[in-house]
């Protein structure tokens, strides 16, 4: 095995062996895409080391057992401009070689970049327009909704002093080797500076591959829960979520603070969360549902209505399915350890074919474009300064080599490969 790690190969071996390697990974792909009854996609763009635009797509498809698979689709360079027609003509022209059947695409998920999402003149309002695309669902990415609420928080007059203080210590040499020695000497958790940084544990729960649109949403609404309890408790003057403030009156000695502009900015960011989320309000109680199909409160009409107009399906044969699966007494108790995908594959295709429809669309949604943005960093190191003249075609398959959960077939691929005696 050494000697294998030892072996020098040629640059155009090594070439050659990526380009192999991703063409069987992309083949594995076109196989999942054809047998999936349904997909989604989720579209970014960023700049790579030479400031050509790279149009990343990612797929995420759900077969008929219900296990969802996400993949890197394609990265497409966007050579001149990055206008709604530049992003939707270099789109379709990919579609036609690679023969995407878009009639199974359910949803698209993008940034907020008005290229993208532009009511007349976004990308996906040209989709919309043309007839190669089936009725889909499309939202905001969901992190970048959150991350858009975060800056309507108004700490100024914190953070100024906060970053001319870190400025101040990160500027001189001296300066922070001194920083860093009290910060070891008083035994703290952390033993350098800490730079600012727009993170909070809300970003954090977003993150993550293969989460169901179910989880993000129960996210937010936690969230927004805990925004709601901290201004009633601000506003009945209880301090216990804020132990900080706290200590710092029982220091100065003081029984009260003016609370009002703490509360001003809790409301703030609870008013910006209920506006900005609205592109999952449709979305919300059809994933309660799944959640919990035999719930006492069920609102059969509003669910029927509300299943029917998401995902094109009839009415009618929606609530006979609701009401028939809620006394579904076989169903019902094999249901006892919880509703999971696993559950609606129970559901048999001749007696639920609309609600089974349902629960495979609701799986295939992307809740964000976290896997773009993974990929960017990967084409950050992958196409670097260093490399600066990597083709699109091998940054494509580098890329997709670095992404991909698919096992490779080597005896294949060894097999295929002419071995060179002359080495």
């Amino acid at each position: 095995m050494s000697s294998i790690h030892e072996m020098q190969l040629s640059r155009n071996t090594i070439t050659r062996r990526c380009e192999t390697m991703s063409h069987d990974i992309e083949q594995q792909l076109r196989n999942y895409i054809d047998t999936c009854l349904c997909f989604s996609l989720q579209f970014d763009e960023s700049t790579d080391a030479v400031d050509v635009a790279q149009l990343c797509v990612f797929i995420r498809m759900v077969f008929g057992d219900m296990p969802a698979k996400e993949e890197l689709l394609t990265i497409l360079p966007l050579k001149g401009h990055t206008r709604r027609s530049d992003i939707f003509d270099t789109f379709m022209e990919f579609v036609s070689k690679s023969h995407l059947p878009l009639f199974k695409m359910t949803s698209i998920t993008t940034d907020g970049a008005p290229s993208m999402v532009g009511r007349t003149a976004g990308f996906v309002a040209l989709c919309k327009l043309s007839e190669s695309f089936p009725d889909f669902l499309s939202y905001h990415c969901i992190i970048h909704q959150q991350g858009l609420c975060g800056k309507i928080l108004n700490m100024k007059d914190v953070m100024d002093v906060t970053m001319k203080i870190a400025c101040s210590v990160r500027a001189r040499s001296l300066q922070r080797r001194l920083f860093r020695a009290k910060l070891e000497e008083t035994g703290a958790d952390h033993t350098d500076l800490l730079l600012h940084t727009d993170i909070n544990d809300l970003y954090l729960e977003l993150q993550g591959k293969g989460k169901h649109i179910a989880n993000i949403i129960s996210s937010v609404n936690a969230f927004k829960t805990k925004l709601r309890l901290l201004l009633s408790r601000l506003q009945k003057c209880y301090l216990r979520n804020f132990p900080h403030m706290e200590a710092e009156l029982r220091h100065q000695g003081k029984d009260s603070v003016e609370l009002a502009p703490y509360e001003q900015q809790i409301q703030n960011i609870l008013s910006e969360f209920e506006r900005w989320f609205t592109d999952f309000a449709s979305i919300e109680p059809v994933a309660q549902f799944l959640c919990f199909p035999f719930g006492e409160n069920v609102d059969v009409d509003c669910i029927t209505s509300k299943v029917a107009t998401l995902f094109s399906l009839d009415a009618s044969a929606v609530e006979n399915e609701i009401l028939t699966l809620q006394n579904d007494i076989e169903i019902k108790s094999r249901a006892t350890h919880g509703i999971s995908d696993e559950f609606w594959n129970l559901l048999l295709k001749e007696k639920y074919p609309s609600l089974r429809q349902c629960a495979l669309n609701m799986t295939s949604l992307f809740r964000s474009t976290y896997l773009c943005e993974s990929a960017f960093s990967h084409m950050k190191i992958i196409k670097s300064k260093y490399r600066t003249t990597l083709t699109d075609d091998h940054l494509a398959a580098c890329l997709r080599l670095a992404l991909s959960s698919y096992c490779l077939d080597y005896e294949k691929l060894a097999d295929s490969s002419q071995c060179q005696k002359s080495y």
